[in-house]
């Protein structure tokens, strides 16, 4: 019954040589075909004879000849390997050059909560002046609807740097998340006219799109100082390490898991034992990955992804020690691989330099802002009228401060003119 399901792996395997057809194609239009990498990244998969060993392992498995089958398997599951290692390297030759287009993705995104946050409080303010009973308030609805739609698109951009850079802390879709529950809750209030909770809520979301953009300016930060070949040069090695020592790791529990004699309801002691061996492997793998992340220092997006891992690790520890080992655990050892390469991948730089570059300086051309309207010191009531009615408008307490001492500049500034002309004497 194996031997099928190797046959559909044989087909996958010839599948993708197909498709590597398709890609020389598509390099040829791009006019991409002198590409070194582009080429060993085609060659990696259209000079492997995998699918032979497959091929002779079906055979083998038609005719019961099971040792030959399995040495089969294993061959080509090393050249399955070492044909990936070869593609990942020139992917990531060839991929370089994505950090310029994250750090423009994380500055996009940063605007776009930027952009929000300054429609949010436009709408607090249009709140503020609304009558809950008019139709002015369903039309609040509606816009405030529009901004959880325009919020869902600025969660999916962070969703998608967060595959590309470990510099996305996973705080930031918590508090998106919070902000588009705040945005529904004004919806859902404005709906009932409850205009007091809608306007509570909206000033909820938009602290938290200020959070947003305040996490997303120290992500882009660290990217920057990833750049510049700071903690990630340093500890890239160490990374790289320990994801061969997992891979190394999750085959063991693999073959022990699919050895035939294995039976987790009645093991043998020399079976609890192997398992307990894989469990300080596991455990030696933990520590070394938690004393990587505190060398990451403040990046406490780099360290919250480590430590993520750590605990999945400390999971399949405890498995393995207990003996409750599975198709659960094999699984989530995977996973645990999968996410340590992806963070390797993503503090990987070609740009890794201690040399400098001399720049000469440019000259900086700025316009200088406008004086203040001569009309706006003119009258002294207009400007305790104004006072008043911002402090009507339930800012927060600390914002109140701000606008009162601001005022009463203003006022002081009006006394003072007037004192003089009534003295007779101009400035």
């Amino acid at each position: 019954s194996l031997s099928s399901s190797e046959q559909e792996v044989k087909k996958g395997m010839e599948g993708l040589k197909k498709e590597v057809e398709e890609l020389r194609k598509l390099m040829q239009e791009a006019e991409m075909e002198s590409s070194k990498e582009g080429q060993e990244f085609m060659k990696a998969v259209e000079q492997t004879d995998a699918d032979k060993n497959m091929q002779n392992m079906t055979d083998a498995l038609k005719q019961q000849q099971k040792q030959q089958a399995a040495s089969e398997g294993k061959t080509s599951e090393s050249k399955l390997a070492q044909m990936l290692d070869n593609m990942q390297q020139q992917l990531m030759a060839m991929t370089g050059g994505q950090d310029d287009k994250v750090k423009k993705e994380m500055r996009m995104a940063i605007e776009d909560a930027n952009v929000l946050s300054e429609k949010q409080e436009e709408l607090i303010r249009k709140a503020a002046e609304t009558s809950p009973n008019s139709l002015s308030a369903r039309e609040m609805a509606t816009t405030q609807q529009d901004l959880v739609s325009a919020c869902a698109g600025l969660k999916k951009r962070i969703t998608e740097l967060a595959q590309a850079t470990p510099f996305i802390a996973s705080e930031l879709q918590m508090l998106i998340n919070q902000a588009t529950q705040s945005m529904e809750l004004a919806t859902d209030g404005f709906a009932a006219r409850k205009s007091g909770q809608a306007i509570r809520s909206q000033r909820d979301a938009m602290v938290d799109l200020n959070k947003v953009s305040l996490r997303l300016m120290e992500s882009l930060d660290k990217q920057k100082q990833c750049d510049k070949g700071g903690n990630c040069n340093k500890n890239i090695s160490k990374l790289e390490s320990l994801c061969n020592k997992q891979n190394k790791l999750n085959q063991q529990t693999k073959s022990q898991c699919n050895n035939p004699s294995f039976n987790p309801s009645s093991m043998s002691q020399k079976a609890r034992e192997g398992l307990k061996r894989l469990a300080g492997e596991q455990g030696a793998i933990r520590k070394s990955l938690q004393e990587l992340a505190d060398e990451f220092g403040q990046s406490r997006q780099v360290l919250g992804r480590l430590e993520d891992i750590a605990r999945e690790m400390k999971k399949v520890e405890e498995d393995l020690a207990d003996g409750e080992v599975g198709p659960e655990t094999t699984e989530r050892q995977l996973r645990i691989y999968s996410r340590m390469l992806q963070a390797s991948r993503s503090l990987q730089r070609k740009d890794f330099t201690n040399q400098r570059k001399a720049k000469t300086a440019t000259e900086q051309l700025f316009a200088v802002p406008p004086s203040l309207p001569a009309e706006l010191l003119n009258d002294r009531t207009k400007l305790e009228d104004r006072l008043r009615r911002y402090l009507g408008d339930g800012y927060p307490p600390q914002y109140e401060e701000q606008i009162k001492a601001y005022f009463k500049a203003l006022l002081k500034v009006e006394s003072q003119r007037n004192d003089l002309q009534q003295g007779g004497t101009t400035k």
